[in-house]
């Protein structure tokens, strides 16, 4: 079809997108390989490339091998196309207005309007659910890439923005972290809803590792997508430091696309991980990730003593005479662990807060009866001040040597009154630095 395609005019190509419009809103099943590609593009005209990016947005949206500028303009193409099309549901349309509105970084977020968002990638119908990817930062240039892969129960729908936010703090951080080490990179962060992820319990979606298995298989061509792409001189622009940080049933899904890639990828941090299936995934040395000077391959592995949810998750998938997940913290694993506990800078006397729950962005409120699971605000996994998303920043970016062991958070028990919680209830406070330093007689 693509040779087909290069014999066509401009006007042709037009003719051709609007007669098989439905068919060309999806992408190809077999692509052909990334290589292939990239020959194929460079070798169309310019007004040739401009009308396909119209006539087969969702071929040229999803196919590996077109650069990620030209993907995400027929991406875009292609989620106007649906939501404009007569047929679409107004409950459809909802939920591409979650990807327009992923689209906009929000100010009342304080999120960085001057790194641009584009889709990586969309598929309009999948299991009745649309799937997509939303770049933060260029991927044509960047020289430091992150995937962000979520956990259970995201979808555009429920999960996208959320996500998203997500991505953009580690964006944040990781410049942060840059800034504050005089190591400064372009960055670019992939949110990606690119999976059908399990529904949340009382469904025994997440508790099987099918919904992995075949997310993992869409992540490997992904990011062999992008290595091959970005092969090192590719457009005068070097090879970029790539990186996969996930969460929860996300690390699952990580796992299995990281034993099946082609290339190997620089960094894979886990947070929050719902197991890792240990008959298919042996290992850290399994899977294709970069190797340190002696020899360890550079996976980190982070939860929070206060995540409740994930250890149920490694629990439950034993459940029913499966074989069962492991968690990934522990030895047999062999990944680098490092701490979610929160603490201060010995340096600098900074503080990093805890995480408090499952969540990558806390939302609960402190005392309000919905903390059991959920962390509270301001102090989920990948919420900026947290020791987390500052260690998971240093691990995505080539700098886990800049890991501090921190002084531990001191807390004090006080007693809050108010419609959050019942008289006289009792909660943990932290210590301010200040109030640190006095007690360390400072």
């Amino acid at each position: 079809m693509l040779a087909l395609w290069k014999t066509l005019t401009p006007g042709q190509l037009l003719d051709y997108g609007m007669a098989e419009s439905d068919y060309l809103r999806s992408g190809f099943r077999s692509p052909p390989p990334v290589a292939q590609v990239k020959a194929w593009w460079a070798g169309l005209t310019t007004d040739q490339q401009a009308a396909l990016v119209v006539a087969a947005p969702g071929v040229i949206g999803n196919l590996n091998g077109i650069p990620y500028a030209a993907r995400a303009k027929a991406n875009k193409a292609n989620v106007d196309a649906v939501y404009k099309d007569p047929r679409t549901t107004a409950e459809h349309k909802a939920v591409l207005q979650e990807i327009y509105d992923a689209l906009e970084p929000r100010k009342d977020n304080d999120e960085d309007p001057a790194a641009p968002r584009s889709i990586v990638s969309f598929t309009p119908d999948e299991n009745g659910k649309p799937l997509v990817a939303v770049a933060i930062g260029d991927l044509d240039t960047a020289s430091n890439v992150t995937w962000n892969v979520p956990g259970m129960k995201t979808t555009v729908a429920d999960g996208l923005e959320s996500w998203t936010k997500s991505a953009q703090d580690l964006y944040k951080v990781q410049e942060f972290a840059g800034l504050k080490s005089g190591d400064i990179r372009t960055l670019a962060v992939v949110s990606w809803v690119g999976y059908d992820s399990p529904e949340a319990p009382p469904s025994s979606e997440v508790l099987s590792t099918e919904q992995a298995k075949a997310g993992g298989a869409k992540l490997a061509m992904a990011l062999d997508g992008f290595s091959e792409l970005r092969t090192s001189g590719s457009d005068g622009v070097d090879q970029p430091h790539l990186n996969v940080v996930a969460h929860s049933y996300g690390t699952t899904t990580a796992s299995y696309a990281l034993i099946s890639t082609t290339h190997s990828v620089d960094t894979v941090t886990f947070f929050g991980s719902a197991g890792i299936a240990w008959r298919d995934v042996g290992s850290a040395m399994d899977l294709h990730v970069a190797k340190d000077a002696d020899g360890r391959p550079d996976v980190f592995v982070t939860a929070s003593s206060e995540d409740r949810v994930a250890p149920f998750g490694i629990i439950g998938s034993g459940l029913r005479g499966r074989e069962g997940r492991l968690d990934p913290l522990n030895s047999w694993f062999g990944g680098k662990n490092f701490s979610s506990e929160g603490g201060y800078d010995p340096d600098t006397g900074e503080v990093y807060w805890r995480t408090t729950g499952h969540d990558a962005n806390g939302w609960a409120v402190k005392g309000s009866g919905n903390t059991l699971f959920a962390a509270t605000r301001d102090h989920g996994y990948l919420d900026p001040s947290t020791e987390s998303a500052h260690n998971i920043a240093l691990t995505s970016t080539g700098k886990e040597g800049q890991i501090k062991k921190l002084i531990p958070l001191r807390r004090e028990l006080v007693e809050i009154r108010g419609e959050m919680a019942p008289l006289g209830r009792s909660v943990e406070r932290d210590l301010t630095p200040q109030e640190l330093r006095e007690e360390l007689g400072k």
